[in-house]
């Protein structure tokens, strides 16, 4: 996977995510092994989950970086935060932490990250943005083979939540 070009691919679907201004902050030119679609899937869907909790008109970033190990595939927000007694919790399946209940889904979108970044033998990272916010990140270890069903589906999640449960 190309992460400069699904980088760029990321800040072009975003925009039409509404009531927030989006921008890419940075890039990065490397490559990964892995499941394009994805690691798209992955990354819009922690746009989505931005989106929602956010403030209405407020901006947000996104971004990839590389270092030696691997590369970061992040969002960052400027709403609320995340508390950091809630952050493991967000991850699991059906669980919408403690912000607004009046925001659709299914408390599956996270779970379905989680569930891609473990599959690039990867993970994802919560990390409090500086001002307020929050930071999602993707962690992707460069060179390592990806083991992605395809497609990632909340039933997925759910069957393979039971089996490891």
């Amino acid at each position: 996977v190309d992460v400069a070009l699904l980088t760029q691919r990321v800040g072009e679907l975003v925009t039409v995510i509404p009531d927030h201004t989006w921008s890419v902050e940075q890039s990065t030119p490397a490559i990964v092994r892995g499941d394009s679609d994805r690691l798209l899937q992955a990354w819009l869907q922690l746009a989505d989950n931005a989106a929602k909790y956010t403030p209405p008109g407020s901006a947000i970033e996104v971004g990839s970086a590389a270092h030696a190990g691997g590369v970061q595939l992040w969002v960052r927000d400027h709403g609320p935060g995340i508390p950091p007694a809630m952050r493991h919790r967000i991850f699991r399946r059906f669980d919408r932490g403690s912000g607004k209940r009046a925001v659709g889904g299914s408390g599956l979108g996270l779970a379905i990250v989680d569930a891609i970044a473990k599959a690039h033998r990867g993970h994802c990272t919560i990390a409090e943005t500086p001002g307020g916010g929050a930071t999602f990140t993707l962690e992707i270890p460069i060179g390592t083979r990806a083991h992605v069903p395809s497609p990632v589906r909340a039933g997925d999640v759910l069957l393979q939540r039971e089996a490891t449960g």
